[in-house]
């Protein structure tokens, strides 16, 4: 499942910055604050497509900076709800 998270959160990440308007390649150890510049609102849109996209909620304790810092600490959050949802 992680390959399918991965494919779907790429392609919400590409959408994303382009529609804010960075359109250069998308590296998968990004740092999306430093490198791409998220900023604070930015940020809670992203949390809103991302659990929009995967049906889930993540928890308040998730809404830090390290989780949703890169892609694979997205995918991790992402991951982890899901498996608490079964």
């Amino acid at each position: 499942m992680d390959g399918d998270i991965r494919i779907t959160l790429r392609s919400l990440l590409v959408a994303f910055f382009r529609d804010i308007g960075y359109f250069e390649e998308l590296i998968e150890n990004m740092d999306l604050f430093s490198d791409l510049g998220l900023d604070s609102m930015n940020f809670l849109s992203l949390v809103v497509c991302v659990e929009e996209t995967f049906g889930i909620t993540v928890p308040d304790e998730k809404l830090e900076y390290e989780y949703f810092n890169n892609v694979d600490h997205i995918c991790t959050v992402i991951e982890e709800v899901l498996l608490n949802q079964e």
